[in-house]
């Protein structure tokens, strides 16, 4: 779906099932107005205005979305008791922003990455769930709770690389559940109880002046490293071999999806390959494998690899020779254009693939011993181009060889000398007879 004002929108609908569609180039690519109890799941969103936009509407479930390169990646106005689990939200100016009474609801596992401004923000609401999210590499802040934010609960969060990890300016927010808090990078203090929970508390910035009391030291998100494939390696119709590498403790569960730049598949359970249909459901040109891991502490790591496939076979054109062009002694020149961009090789056959001749101009002449031995008559020349891939295209051409008109000529040349030089010799004979007789 793309360049629509509304890529999917619903106005007081209910229970109703969006799942699997891509949408790019719109302002709202899903939209939910006066809307409740529907399920969002496993879409792909890039380049509009607004991701997701929930205004107005209750007790909804988003997961496994994917939402790239929005002004906004999800959005609620006054919308309560929705449920947002595992999707991912990278590379807009805000990830999250919760508005205008958006209360009650719960926002579990995200991922939550290169956000322009903050990776979540919440003004005017109350009674929200913030937990299990991965928030990284906000360019100003990681969380931001405004003056009018008040009774959230905010635990077992991991943020890491934001220019500022949090911001409370609200009332009775608790950044921990009486038994756990967040992992914060930028956390100073010891545990020397070693129990995985800092010593001394966490300060949150901001007016409110909260603190995390049970900051996370040890659970921090497992590190996943791809070992292979490597960034713009090339596959055809097969996945490739996937090769991994993953620390830390207490790991729960793998997976995974493919994306380009117009459609992401939904996350699949990781069991150590990319399974066939997959691969095949994702087009040719560039695609982006990620891979997530989480632990029990649900603490997310992710890591991604570009990719490039290729799955269309070379174009063949043939200007010269041109169809039934005939030829004789001299073999004849070829002219041949190949669009292809991963070109592995390039042959050519006149004997119907007895003899394959490699070349690597598109210009020339073909081969002089293979055209010698070739017989008088009709010749097919297949011209063959084969990508790094495997994928082969071939393309013909049928001309004439023709020898046996010119080697008549010449002989018919030389008898007719011949006869010639004979009817000479009579001429001059007879000539010097008369000769003799006038005298």
């Amino acid at each position: 779906i793309q360049g629509y004002y509304n890529g999917l929108r619903l106005d007081f609908s209910h229970n109703i099932t969006i799942n699997n569609n891509t949408i790019f180039d719109s302002i709202e690519a899903i939209s939910l107005f006066r809307s409740e109890d529907s399920n969002i799941k496993g879409n792909y969103m890039l380049d509009n205005y607004y991701g997701i936009m929930l205004d107005t509407s209750y007790n909804n479930f988003l997961s496994e979305n994917n939402v790239r390169n929005n002004l906004l990646g999800l959005g609620l106005h006054d919308s309560k008791e929705n449920n947002i689990t595992r999707n991912s939200f990278h590379n807009s100016l805000i990830g999250i922003y919760v508005s205008d009474n958006s209360n009650n609801n719960s926002f579990l596992f995200n991922d939550i990455v290169n956000n322009s401004w903050d990776g979540i923000r919440i003004d005017d609401s109350s009674h929200n769930i913030v937990s299990g999210n991965f928030v990284n590499n906000s360019s100003k802040l990681g969380l931001r709770l405004n003056a009018f934010s008040s009774e959230h609960l905010i635990y077992n969060n991991t943020f890491i690389g934001n220019i500022l990890n949090a911001q409370d300016n609200g009332t009775n927010n608790q950044w921990d559940n009486g038994i756990i808090g967040n992992f914060w990078d930028d956390y100073a203090g010891d545990d020397l109880d070693r129990d995985g929970i800092g010593d001394d508390h966490y300060n949150i910035s901001g007016l409110a002046k909260s603190v995390d009391r049970f900051p996370q030291i040890l659970k921090k998100p497992p590190q996943i490293i791809i070992e292979n494939p490597n960034t713009n390696d090339l596959y055809g119709y097969n996945p490739p071999e996937i090769n991994i590498t993953i620390t830390g403790l207490n790991i729960d569960t793998i997976w995974y999806s493919l994306t380009n730049e117009t459609y992401s598949t939904i996350n699949y359970t990781f069991i150590g390959e990319i399974d066939q249909n997959t691969w095949n459901s994702i087009g040719n040109g560039t695609l982006f494998f990620n891979l997530y891991v989480n632990n029990s502490y649900g603490l997310i790591g992710s890591s991604e690899v570009n990719l490039r496939k290729d799955v269309i076979s070379p174009l063949i054109l043939i200007h010269n020779p041109i169809e039934n062009q005939e030829f004789n002694f001299d073999a004849p020149f070829y002219n041949i254009t190949i669009i292809e961009p991963n070109l592995e090789s390039i042959w050519y056959t006149i004997d119907n693939g007895n003899t394959n001749i490699t070349i690597t101009e598109l210009t020339g002449n073909i081969y002089y011993q293979a055209w010698e031995s070739a017989p008088n008559g009709l010749i097919t020349i297949i011209f063959y181009a084969q990508d790094k891939v495997g994928n082969l295209a071939e393309n013909n051409i049928i001309i004439i060889k023709s020898t046996l008109y010119n080697q008549e000529s010449k002989i018919s040349g030389y008898n007719l000398i011949i006869v010639s030089t004979f009817f000479g010799v009579i001429l001059i004979v007879i000539f010097k007879k008369n000769r003799i007789r006038h005298r």
